[in-house]
C-alpha cells in the first residue's frame, strides 16, 4: 500500500488510524473487472476469501495488511493509534444483533465481535509496547491530569524522539 510509505517518509510522531484496520466484512476477490474493461488482480488468501467468522479468519485478516512491505515499516517505526470499530468485526454491527447475511453461517454478531476484537488486540498493541525502545520514550496522556499536592495539574505526556 504505497499511502504507508508516503506517510511514513513525512517520519511522523505517530499515526491516528481513523479505523476500519480490516474490512472483516468485505471478502477480497481475486480479480475485478474496472469500468473501462481493465481488471485489477488482487492476492487472495483463504482468510480473506469469505467474510471472516473464525479466530483465525480474524487474525488472517490482520496478516493480510501486514504482508504489504510499506504497512509492515511504518507500524515498525511510527507509534500507531487505532480505534476498534465496526469493519473490525462486521459493518454496523450491535450488541445483540443476529445477522440476516447469508454469507454468515455464525449470525451472533456478539460472537463475532469477541473474536474480531481479540484479533484486532493481538494486531494492533497499545502505543506504549511499539514506543518504548532504547531510542525513543512515549508517556502516554492519561484520561484525567495527576494532581501535584498544590492542586495543579501536572503533564503526563512526552515524546522524545531523535531528529525531535
Amino acid at each position: 500500500m504505497r499511502g504507508y510509505a508516503a506517510m511514513a517518509a513525512t517520519t511522523p510522531d505517530f499515526f491516528l488510524h481513523s479505523g476500519d484496520t480490516i474490512y472483516a466484512d468485505g471478502p477480497i476477490e481475486a480479480r475485478l473487472a474496472e469500468p473501462d474493461g481493465t481488471s485489477w488482480r488482487n492476492l487472495v488468501t483463504e482468510e480473506v476469501s469469505k467474510v471472516a467468522e473464525t479466530l483465525k479468519e480474524y487474525r488472517g485478516r490482520h496478516r493480510y495488511n501486514m504482508m504489504d512491505q510499506n504497512v509492515r515499516a511504518m507500524y515498525a517505526h511510527v507509534p500507531v493509534i487505532a480505534p476498534w470499530d465496526d469493519h473490525e468485526t462486521v459493518n454496523n454491527g450491535y450488541p445483540g444483533e443476529v445477522l440476516d447475511d447469508p454469507r454468515y453461517t455464525v449470525r451472533d454478531v456478539h460472537t463475532l465481535a469477541v473474536r474480531g476484537r481479540r484479533a484486532w488486540q493481538e494486531y494492533m498493541p497499545p502505543l506504549r509496547a511499539r514506543a518504548n525502545t532504547s531510542t525513543s520514550a512515549m508517556w502516554i496522556s492519561q484520561a484525567t491530569a495527576r494532581s501535584s499536592p498544590s492542586g495543579s495539574s501536572t503533564p503526563t505526556e512526552r515524546c522524545n524522539r531523535p531528529g525531535r
